[in-house]
């Protein structure tokens, strides 16, 4: 009997600990409805995306959001630099993010990743040259329903993007839509463990 709750003990704590490398950090899940997007639309700016996020542990989460820019299936997002969040004090267990574009007719695109929790809220913004032909512009959501989202694994969460064509092609995946679109931006989020943090 000793032998057997000794065995028991053993696998309780095995599957404990899958549990624990595995837990989820983060869900998210797109708004396609809220004050803001109404607010956006009626005031006339550009494509805007919002998304709901749930933190089991924000004392212990940190959280990077950033845009990436792709010309012709290549990165230069780098060279231009990204513009990127970092949230290393989160203080609520939800909040939401978003990512606008200001004026899409502008010579100068403005972009910016804001968030806010019901008490703060905090505002990235850049302004790029504008290389978008308006009329041939898409933008999509990139991910469907609530998404979970683990220690250091990266999400794209939607995009803005166009061709040379009069038309913008259906994609399959992320990939296939970079590469054949001449201009794509891209949201992505990725949270991670605060370092020293947890119990």
């Amino acid at each position: 009997m000793k032998k057997f709750f000794v065995l028991i003990v053993f696998v309780l704590l095995v599957a404990c600990s899958d549990i624990s490398q595995n837990e989820e950090l983060v869900t998210i899940e797109p708004k396609k409805e809220s004050e803001t997007i109404v607010s956006a639309e009626r005031l006339g700016l550009g494509p805007i995306f919002e998304f709901d996020i749930t933190y089991p542990d924000p004392e212990n989460t940190q959280m990077q959001v950033w845009l990436e820019l792709y010309e012709n299936g290549e990165e230069v997002s780098d060279e231009q630099g990204q513009l990127r969040t970092y949230h290393e004090n989160l203080r609520s267990k939800s909040q939401s993010i978003g990512w606008v574009t200001i004026d899409m007719n502008g010579e100068q695109l403005d972009l910016r990743l804001y968030d806010y929790d019901g008490e703060n809220s905090s505002v990235a913004s850049s302004k790029k040259d504008n290389i978008l032909t308006f009329n041939l512009t898409a933008q999509s959501y990139l991910i469907e329903g609530k998404t979970s989202l683990q220690q250091g694994e990266e999400l794209a969460l939607a995009t803005l993007y166009q061709s040379e064509d009069n038309y913008t092609r259906e994609f399959n995946t992320l990939e296939e839509l970079i590469e054949h679109h001449n201009l794509v931006y891209v949201m992505k989020i990725k949270v991670e463990e605060k370092i020293g943090g947890g119990a």
